[in-house]
């Protein structure tokens, strides 16, 4: 009678466990800027020198912004650079025009603040990045940046939930400015503002000077399949736990 009463009072505490564990997720859902679902954000990509333009290893951190404080609803943040390919040069002799890379990143930490659309139950959900590239266009005069503007394609996962159930798309990442002395001669100030997120290296933790910062805006985020736990317990092995 023991053993009976012992593995109904596990049963009842797994199926309040899995209650709350289902609980916690984001609410699947397409939620838009566009729409005034969640706030626009913004960037900064971390350089090692002055001019580490396109470079392997550069950092990239992007935050929401309201207007006066930076990550207080999402953050994707900690991709590192690990592959650049020119996709299109549409430049001429004189070295005007624009030209279109692919970037390649690997690693990265999601964040969602729980009173966000998406909000399941959870004051936060914390997940890893599973993929991000990103197709940047820069427009060149005589040689010198002129401008740049992104997308960004991501996929990632709450921890412990499947793989890709989280999906953010940047329709139109734009270049503010950078450290590299010809961005937009005259005009640059080449040192990041306050009110732009943190430069950041591999590790994730504050960095240098040197680097380029943006706004993001156009951003979807698309929830689903974040319902079902990675894990769950059996009935068989929860009996053997008490035989």
């Amino acid at each position: 009678m023991r053993k009976l009463f012992t593995l109904v009072a596990a049963c009842a505490l797994i199926s309040v466990t899995a209650g709350l564990a289902l609980a916690q997720p984001p609410v699947d859902g397409t939620y838009k800027t566009t729409n005034g679902d969640f706030l626009e954000g913004r960037s900064s990509t971390s350089w090692a020198t002055m001019t580490g333009r396109l470079m392997p290893g550069n950092v990239l951190n992007i935050e929401s912004f309201d207007g006066t404080s930076l990550g207080t609803q999402w953050r994707v943040y900690c991709m590192q650079a690990i592959n650049v390919t020119l996709i299109a040069d549409l430049t001429f002799g004189t070295g005007t025009g624009s030209k279109i890379y692919q970037i390649t990143y690997v690693g990265g930490v999601v964040e969602l603040d729980g009173s966000g659309p998406w909000g399941g139950g959870a004051p936060l959900y914390t997940g890893v990045v599973d993929s991000y590239t990103e197709l940047r266009t820069i427009q060149y005069l005589m040689g010198n940046v002129t401008g740049a503007n992104s997308n960004h394609s991501v996929s990632g996962h709450i921890t412990g939930f499947p793989a890709g159930c989280i999906a953010l798309a940047v329709g139109n990442g734009v270049l503010i400015g950078d450290t590299d002395p010809n961005m937009i001669p005259g005009t640059d100030t080449n040192v990041k503002p306050a009110d732009y997120p943190a430069f950041l290296d591999p590790t994730c933790a504050a960095t240098g000077t040197y680097g380029r910062w943006g706004n993001v805006g156009d951003i979807t985020l698309t929830v689903s399949g974040c319902l079902v736990p990675v894990e769950e317990k059996t009935w068989g092995g929860v009996k053997k736990l008490y035989e």
